[in-house]
């Protein structure tokens, strides 16, 4: 005989129609926004990057030429003041021109107030009569380099130094040099301006004012960076990264930063700071002036120019 089974309730509960309506409507206001989110990320962004690039080599491309119409233009200061007739005339010896070719030292100094000082050397590199009328600091062991000396003696070509650094001063600067070249074709003595780099610096400086976490940086043709984005506001200290080479320096240059004080070597020894994916840049030739790349001491990809 059997039993008839008892009715047992179900205990299980459905989901409340105003819990599905307000699921729904959850839904249907995210979904699209995710599909907007999506849409912005695929579509956008490249866009965005694109007009970034563009805008960034606009940007790079302005600094640079403004740095060499600069320099062009400090370099033919310095060569048409060569040419003077009482600085031909005072450096093949002939004294009663000494007064008259320091005016003309003076003149050429007040052409730009970045000039620190001008100054006239004998063939050797004798130091004669400057503008300020003070000794000129030696550059490391030397007046004038003996890399500078010989080139001056064998071309009639103008040239820029290395950069120094004045610790006492906080700042950078230049040499520049011209070979004086007589009527007569001789090589009768040298004529040096020295140039603060304070407006080149300003420069790079204000890179934090084009994009947020931007910042720029000049590394010269010792693979050393001259110039870089100072993120202190108040300019009394200098960014890790300056005057730090981007990759190891050859035997041969170390001696020569020792030799000639270079970068401020004496203050602070000059040392690498690894950056083998901007070496890699700078070395391929071919290569898209617009990539992306980790700097040294950061974590984060940049897109750079």
């Amino acid at each position: 005989m059997s039993r008839p089974s008892a009715y047992k309730p179900s205990s299980r509960r459905g989901i409340s129609l105003t819990l599905r309506v307000s699921l729904l409507l959850v839904l249907a206001v995210v979904i699209p926004l995710i599909i907007t989110v999506v849409g912005s990320e695929l579509i956008l962004r490249p866009t965005l990057l694109s007009q970034a690039g563009v805008e960034m080599s606009n940007d790079a491309q302005s600094h640079q030429a403004t740095i060499d119409a600069m320099f062009i233009s400090r370099l033919q200061e310095l060569e048409t003041l060569r040419n003077f007739f009482a600085v031909q005339k005072f450096l093949q010896g002939d004294t009663q021109y000494e007064q008259q070719a320091a005016n003309e030292l003076a003149l050429g100094s007040h052409l730009d107030d970045n000039y620190l000082s001008w100054a006239l050397f004998t063939t050797q590199g004798k130091h004669l009569i400057s503008y300020p009328p003070i000794t000129p600091t030696p550059r490391g062991k030397y007046l004038i380099p003996p890399e500078i000396l010989s080139q001056m003696q064998k071309s009639d070509k103008p040239l820029i130094s290395s950069v120094y650094f004045d610790a006492n001063t906080n700042s950078a600067f230049v040499d520049l040099y011209a070979p004086v070249i007589s009527g007569q074709k001789k090589f009768i003595g040298i004529a040096r301006s020295t140039l603060g780099l304070a407006q080149i610096w300003t420069a790079v400086n204000n890179e934090t004012n084009a994009a947020p976490g931007g910042f720029a940086m000049i590394v010269d043709g010792n693979g050393i960076r001259i110039a870089y984005t100072n993120n202190d506001a108040s300019l009394t200290t200098q960014p890790l990264e300056l005057f730090k080479s981007i990759e190891p320096l050859t035997t041969q240059m170390q001696q020569r930063i020792r030799d000639e004080n270079l970068y401020g070597n004496s203050h602070a020894a000059v040392t690498t700071l690894d950056d083998p994916e901007l070496v890699k840049q700078i070395d391929d030739t071919e290569a898209n002036p617009l990539f992306q790349f980790t700097p040294a001491r950061t974590d984060q990809s940049y897109q750079a120019y």
